[in-house]
C-alpha cells in the first residue's frame, strides 16, 4: 500500500475530475482513494483506463455507505463504475450502530470471493475499533479517520498499532486552513521544505498513510511534492519535533487564538482549542477561580459574641 495517495473528495463527477486524477497519475502518484458517496467513481475509472498503467501497480480504494443497500449489492456497482475487477481496499465509510457490525460479515464474505483485495474501515474511534477487532474472523486492515499535526489523535493511533490495523490519514494538511501557521512556516524555512511537505512528513513519520486531495491547478506542486518526499530521508525527523510550549497536552499543535473552536475527538473528548483548557472539568475550575478573584463574595456581618449569663449571688 503506497504511502502517498490521492483523495477526491467534494470533487464533481466530470471531465475536471478525471483531469484531476490524470495528472498525479502522470507524476508518478499510484494510490487512488474514492467512495460511493462521492459520486465520482466514473471519472476515477475513465482516468485509470486512459492511464495505460497495469492494474497491479494500482491501489485503489473506495468505501461503502452504510445508508445504502449491503456491501455485496454495492461494491459491484462501484467495480463497475471505476471499470475493474476488483479494489485494493474496501471500506464502511463511518460507523453505524448494528447495521456497519452486520455488514463487516459481508464485507469479509467480498473478500473472500476476490473482489476486494483487502478492507477496513473509517472514521471509527479507539474503542469501537477494539471491539470490530474483538468479534472479526478477519480485523480491519485499515482505519482511515482525520489525522494531522492538528488532530493528532494519540489514543487512537496507539490502539491502531495494538490492533495490528493501519492508520490511514485524511485530510493530512487540514484541508489547507494551516499551511500559515507559525510552527509550521519556521520548520519549512529550516528544512527547505513547502508547509505542505512538512505536514505530510509529519504523518508518515507517525506511520499514517496520506491522501492529500489536490485539484487540477495544483498538479504541478502534487508532482514536486511527491519527488520530494520519496527523496527526503527519515533524518528530517526534526519535523516532528517543536518547542513543549508549542504543544497542547494531546501532542498536536496548539493554534492561535484567532482559530480556537470547540472539537471532539475519536474517543468523544470535547475541549476548547487555542485558549488553554482541554476538559470541561478544566474550563470549569478556570473560570470559577477568574470568578473567585475578581468579584469576591461579600461576607455576612459578624454578630457580637455572646455572653454568658453570670450566675446569681444568693
Amino acid at each position: 500500500m503506497p504511502m502517498l495517495g490521492l483523495g477526491v473528495w467534494q470533487m464533481a463527477e466530470g471531465l475536471q475530475t478525471e483531469q484531476a486524477v490524470d495528472w498525479p497519475l502522470n507524476a508518478g502518484y499510484r494510490h487512488l482513494d474514492t467512495a460511493t458517496i462521492y459520486g465520482n467513481e466514473r471519472s476515477v475509472g475513465a482516468a485509470i483506463a486512459r492511464s495505460g498503467l497495469p492494474r497491479e501497480d494500482l491501489f485503489v480504494t473506495t468505501k461503502w455507505p452504510p445508508f445504502r443497500r449491503g456491501p455485496a449489492t454495492e461494491l459491484p456497482r462501484s467495480l463497475e463504475r471505476l471499470q475493474l475487477e476488483f479494489v485494493d481496499l474496501y471500506l464502511i465509510h463511518w460507523p453505524v450502530p448494528v447495521r456497519a457490525t452486520q455488514a463487516w460479515g459481508e464485507l469479509e464474505r467480498l473478500r473472500e470471493r476476490g473482489l476486494a483485495r483487502a478492507i477496513g474501515v473509517s472514521n471509527y474511534g479507539s474503542e469501537r475499533l477494539s471491539r470490530l477487532v474483538e468479534g472479526a474472523a478477519i480485523k480491519p486492515a485499515v482505519n482511515q479517520v482525520q489525522f494531522s499535526p492538528f488532530h493528532f489523535r494519540r489514543r487512537l493511533l496507539e490502539a491502531c498499532d495494538r490492533n495490528g490495523v493501519v492508520l490511514e490519514a485524511y485530510s493530512p494538511l487540514d484541508r489547507g486552513r494551516r499551511l500559515d501557521h507559525p510552527v509550521i512556516v519556521e520548520i519549512a524555512r529550516r528544512l527547505e521544505r513547502t508547509p505542505a511537505e512538512v505536514m505530510l512528513r509529519w504523518a508518515i513519520q507517525h506511520n499514517a498513510i496520506v491522501i492529500p486531495k489536490s485539484s487540477t491547478g495544483g498538479a504541478h506542486s502534487l508532482e514536486r511534492s511527491n519527488l520530494r518526499l520519496r527523496s527526503q530521508h527519515s533524518r528530517d525527523e526534526r519535523t516532528r519535533r517543536t518547542r513543549p510550549d508549542q504543544r497542547n497536552r494531546r501532542g498536536a499543535l496548539t493554534p492561535s487564538r484567532r482559530d480556537a473552536r470547540v472539537a471532539v475527538d475519536a474517543d468523544g473528548v470535547r475541549r476548547q482549542r487555542g485558549y488553554g483548557w482541554h476538559h470541561k472539568a478544566e474550563r470549569r475550575r478556570c473560570l470559577s477561580r477568574v470568578n473567585r478573584s475578581c468579584s469576591p463574595r461579600p461576607r455576612a456581618p459578624r454578630s457580637p459574641p455572646r455572653r454568658r449569663p453570670s450566675a446569681s449571688r444568693c
